[in-house]
């Protein structure tokens, strides 16, 4: 049986029931194959008056990239930023989250826990 490999995330806003019980606002410091990386999330709840590119997705939670940067190195902050992950867009579940995380990132995890 292979060994769990969990990514924590920090609860930084309110829990949605309807979302598996997940917070609004997640962040989380992790190790890549190649560097360590911030990485901050928030969902958006797929509703009538939404963007018509976020309706068109398959998701009633659309979690999305608030912010991403390298957090290994001393050079100015704009210098680490990874700015190709800003505004992705996703499955806003543990699961959907851990897919982007290990797709985007070239990581392994199995399991998401929130603290």
């Amino acid at each position: 049986m292979s060994k769990s490999k969990k990514l924590t995330f920090n609860r930084l806003g309110h829990e949605i029931e309807r979302s598996g019980g997940l917070s609004c606002r997640i962040d989380a410091t992790f190790q890549t194959p190649e560097k360590v990386v911030y990485l901050q999330i928030m969902c958006i709840e797929v509703h009538r008056k939404s963007p018509q590119f976020i309706k068109d997705m398959p998701y009633e939670y659309v979690g999305t990239v608030v912010h991403c940067a390298r957090d290994d190195d001393d050079r100015e902050y704009n210098e680490r930023v990874i700015r190709e992950c800003v505004n992705n867009y996703f499955l806003y579940t543990k699961e959907g989250i851990v897919k982007y995380v290990n797709d985007t990132f070239e990581t392994d995890f199995t399991e998401l826990v929130i603290v």
